[in-house]
């Protein structure tokens, strides 16, 4: 049974307002806006780890506006184009993080983009952080996911992050989720660590692992049960060249079902 055309502008006057909604919360003092654009594209090359053939190439292309105030709010928005799988998807995004006193912050995001498979029907996260320590700043974040794919699938994912700076320069985090798949109630879990050498900027250089479980059921002439083990290795430059301006690098490399994939983003940022 076909699905019903979303209504997207509905959606996005509701979403608007919850913007307009978090920026009117008190915060503290007044302070300039920053403004932040990042423009970058990425490759990756995904092979058939059985035999090694290659599968395909894959790239996209990306930009990202940030505009802030300072430990009060931050608000981003991102359009991009990617390629894979013989398909095109055009993908646009938004979301808010409002920064409140005693180390509290709220998330809130929308996604939705083009194409058949590449891109969801929408995607919604929302996420509270706290930091619990003074001197050792400990950081915990809750976070809720709803994707929506343009079939029948959907998943709603609850997730848990920590990160833990104990040192000035050294900062260590964890991630664990929790997705919940329907039709067919399937169940994946996931985690992730990484490592952060950090100079405020001036330079981040980290490496992380992620691996877990993924599971769905394939809707179409019959069910099918998809569950596979993933896992993914990362590795990240981010290096500002002057006081306002810089690059990000990270390479990532993953193995998931019979698929072996190894990729390259690059990005350059200026703010003002």
């Amino acid at each position: 049974m076909s699905r019903p055309i979303p209504h997207w502008p509905g959606r996005l006057l509701l979403c608007l307002a919850t913007v307009t909604a978090l920026l009117a919360l008190p915060g503290g003092a007044s302070a300039e806006l920053v403004r932040t654009l990042e423009i970058g594209g990425d490759y990756a090359s995904l092979r058939d780890a059985d035999v090694d053939t290659l599968i395909c190439h894959a790239n996209g292309q990306f930009a990202r506006l940030m505009i802030s105030q300072p430990y009060v709010w931050d608000w981003r928005i991102e359009a991009g184009r990617t390629s894979r799988f013989d398909e095109v998807s055009f993908g646009f995004g938004t979301s808010i993080t409002r920064h409140l006193p005693r180390a509290w912050n709220f998330s809130l995001g929308v996604g939705t983009g083009t194409g058949e498979i590449l891109a969801p029907e929408y995607r919604f996260d929302a996420s509270v952080g706290k930091g619990l320590l003074h001197e050792t700043p400990l950081i915990l974040t809750l976070g809720y996911t709803r994707i929506q794919s343009r079939g029948e699938n959907r998943s709603d994912g609850v997730g848990l992050g920590l990160q833990y700076y104990f040192t000035e320069h050294w900062i260590l985090g964890g991630h664990y989720l929790y997705d919940m798949g329907h039709p067919g109630d399937t169940i994946s879990r996931s985690g992730g660590v990484g490592l952060t050498y950090s100079v405020w900027r001036r330079t981040d250089i980290g490496v992380g692992a992620t691996f877990g479980k993924v599971s769905y059921m394939l809707i179409g002439q019959g069910q099918a049960l998809v569950n596979y083990d993933s896992r993914g290795y990362n590795a990240g430059w981010s290096q500002w060249l002057s006081d306002d301006a810089g690059f990000n690098l990270r390479v990532d490399y993953g193995l998931w079902a019979n698929i072996r994939t190894w990729g390259v983003t690059l990005s350059f940022f200026k703010e003002w």
